[in-house]
C-alpha cells in the first residue's frame, strides 16, 4: 500500500508540472502574453465555483470517492479539449488553461486528503516524508518528461499523456 501512495504521489505531482507547461505553451502559442492576466482573472473565478463544489462533494462522499472521480471526470474532458487544440479551436484552448490550472490543483490537493483519510497520525508521520521525496521525483520528472517529450511530439499531444497520468494517478 506505502509503495503505491508513493508512486501515485510522484505520478500526481508529474502530472500536475506537465499540465501546467503544456498548458503555459499551448496559451502563448495561440495568444499574445497581454492576454494572461484575464486568463489568470477567469481562472479565479472559475475556481471559486469548483472549489465550492468539490468541498461540498467531499463532505458528502469523502476524498477517497472524490478524488478518482475528479481524476476520471479531468482524462476524459481531456480528450475533447485535445482534439480542439488539435484542430486550432481557438475555443479549446481558451478552455484548457482553467481546466487543468483548477483540475490539477484539486487532484493534487485531493491525494494529500485521500493519505490523511487512509494513515492514522503517526505511521502518517512518517510516510509524509517519504511522499515528499516521492512529489519531488514527480515534480522532476514531470518537468524533465515534458522537455524530452517535446522532442518527438507536439504540444498539444502531451495532453494525450496528461489524460494517461490523471487516470494513473
Amino acid at each position: 500500500m506505502i509503495a503505491v501512495a508513493l508512486v501515485a504521489a510522484a505520478l500526481s505531482v508529474a502530472g500536475h508540472v506537465l499540465g501546467k507547461a503544456t498548458r503555459d505553451a499551448l496559451f502563448l502559442a495561440a495568444f499574445p502574453v497581454t492576454e494572461l492576466p484575464y486568463f489568470v482573472l477567469a481562472t479565479g473565478a472559475v475556481s471559486l465555483v469548483a472549489v465550492g463544489l468539490y468541498t461540498r462533494l467531499n463532505a458528502r462522499f469523502g476524498p477517497k470517492v472524490v478524488v478518482p472521480l475528479v481524476g476520471i471526470v479531468t482524462a476524459l474532458w481531456l480528450v475533447p479539449l485535445w482534439l480542439g487544440v488539435r484542430a486550432r479551436i481557438e475555443a479549446a484552448t481558451i478552455c484548457l488553461y482553467p481546466w487543468v490550472t483548477v483540475t490539477g490543483t484539486l487532484l493534487a490537493s485531493g491525494f494529500w486528503a485521500v493519505l490523511a483519510e487512509r494513515f492514522d497520525p503517526r505511521r502518517a508521520r512518517r510516510l509524509f516524508g517519504w511522499m515528499g521525496v516521492a512529489t519531488t521525483v514527480g515534480g522532476l520528472a514531470g518537468g524533465f518528461g515534458v522537455h524530452q517529450a517535446l522532442g518527438y511530439i507536439k504540444t498539444e499531444d502531451l495532453l494525450v499523456v496528461l489524460t494517461g497520468l490523471n487516470v494513473l494517478t
